[in-house]
């Protein structure tokens, strides 16, 4: 059973213009949503460049920014010291 999905943006995500997609993502978002599935973003960029980005967007995702310094978790919650960090790792790696 698929528990979450994790993906990085450069290239992957984003066209070689530095665009998303944002129907394409939505519609994708609201099928893992109805299936309980959380989404992740890992990248190096920080949260303006994503907020950007994303738009919208960005409160449907967990964002993990500037290469794990800060996680954003769906919701809002906000993990900034290496404590945090560890703690929705192992969170997330419990699913």
């Amino acid at each position: 059973m698929l528990q979450m999905i994790a993906t990085d943006m450069d290239g992957t995500l984003m066209d070689e213009q530095g665009e998303v997609e944002h129907e394409r993502l939505s519609h994708i978002l609201d099928q893992l949503d109805q299936r309980g599935i959380p989404f992740v973003i890992a990248t190096g960029n920080g949260y303006s460049r994503m907020a950007h980005v994303l738009g919208d967007l960005k409160d449907r995702v967990t964002l993990v920014l500037a290469n794990g310094a800060r996680i954003l978790e769906k919701g809002g919650s906000s993990s900034e010291s290496v404590a945090g960090r560890k703690s929705w790792c192992k969170r997330s790696c419990s699913i």
